[in-house]
């Protein structure tokens, strides 16, 4: 048997493909020309250059209308960019690939946790027959409020499906203390929200814990940030003060958890995707809050909202990418102290039409 870099040849010259995970294969040095066999998406993926691709199918077969219609590279696209319910309509079916992911989370206000990003699920050659599809995008949660104002956490985000495929929003952010802090379940979704220091633990993501998803089936995200060494996004420690949150979990890794007093935690990355014909982030964690003059932790990448140290609105989850918003800061003053928004989700289909 001869070892190739691409996997094994048997006697009879057949080739056995390397059977790797999602996050095996996006550990692959980018070779171009480089094949694998996917079993997260249970598929034959290739790298082209810029990304790991599905080999093209025949064109000409599926037919559909619904969304925003474009063509790049010889695929027809379907992307649907606003919040709510529509569908995706087939009057000839086969085989397409599909992006779902959900509204991001909204970061704490006042020394908050970043939001967690929302699920992420992509389905290549996701066979599909005549008739309607319901497509749903969700929305990003709303940013929590400023110091004693109710409810300071973040939202959670909302849910995106298409068809049966779906994933949940991603978890809001805690904040530091004060009044209207909620109970833990608002932080757990797609992604995890970051903790803060009187609400330290941080949320699940659909990672599955003790077997149990918190997310759609199959989908990708991460627990939020801790605070404390050593903790991997669940129960944690104030004993560094309430000065710093931790990071949002995304959907390519979890949040990062508070290291120290007034150093605040960055959200967890997300994944990039070409399936809109360009290559875009999608699904990163918002970066923990902190208490000037320390250092806010940064978006993760995918759209994840940077943290603030200051009084004024962290920023926003980007739109469209399922990011979780930033927490918000404090710097002694009355100021507002309000955590991001997180970033509206998304759905995409495409398919070759050559």
């Amino acid at each position: 048997m001869s070892v190739l870099n691409v996997g094994t040849m048997n006697l009879s010259g057949r080739m056995n493909l390397p059977r790797l995970t999602q996050q095996e294969v996006d550990a692959l040095d980018p070779i171009q020309g480089r094949v694998v066999f996917n079993t997260t998406v249970n598929a034959v993926q290739f790298y082209d250059g810029s990304g790991w691709v599905q080999p093209k199918t025949e064109a000409g077969i599926v037919a559909a209308t619904g969304g925003s219609v474009t063509t790049s590279g010889g695929f027809t696209i379907h992307k649907y960019t606003t919040v709510g319910n529509s569908s995706f309509n087939v009057t000839q079916g086969g085989f397409v690939d599909v992006l779902v992911v959900g509204g991001g989370g909204g970061g704490g206000g006042v020394i908050g946790g970043g939001g967690g990003a929302g699920g992420y699920q992509y389905i290549p050659f996701y066979k599909i027959e005549p008739g309607n599809y319901t497509v749903e995008v969700g929305a990003g949660g709303t940013g929590g409020n400023g110091w004693n104002a109710p409810k300071q956490y973040g939202d959670k985000g909302g849910p995106s499906k298409f068809g049966t495929v779906w994933v949940d929003g991603g978890g809001g952010g805690a904040a530091h203390g004060g009044s209207g802090n909620g109970p833990f379940p608002f932080m757990c979704g797609g992604s995890g929200g970051g903790g803060a220091n009187q609400h330290y633990r941080a949320g699940l993501g659909a990672t599955p814990i003790d077997g149990t998803f918190q997310g759609g089936a199959n989908s990708f995200g991460y627990h939020g940030g801790g605070k404390g060494p050593g903790n991997p996004g669940g129960s944690c420690f104030s004993s560094y003060g309430g000065n710093a949150g931790a990071g949002g979990g995304g959907a390519k890794a979890k949040g990062n958890d508070v290291r120290g007093n007034y150093v605040s935690s960055p959200g967890g990355d997300g994944y990039y995707n070409s399936i809109t014909g360009a290559s875009v982030g999608y699904a990163g964690g918002g970066g923990g809050g902190n208490r000037s003059p320390g250092t806010a932790g940064n978006g993760g990448q995918g759209g994840g909202g940077n943290g603030t140290g200051s009084t004024s609105t962290a920023p926003n989850g980007g739109t469209n990418t399922g990011g979780g918003g930033g927490g918000g800061g404090y710097n002694g003053s009355s100021g507002s102290r309000i955590g991001g928004n997180g970033g509206p989700g998304i759905v995409v289909v495409r398919y070759f039409t050559g």
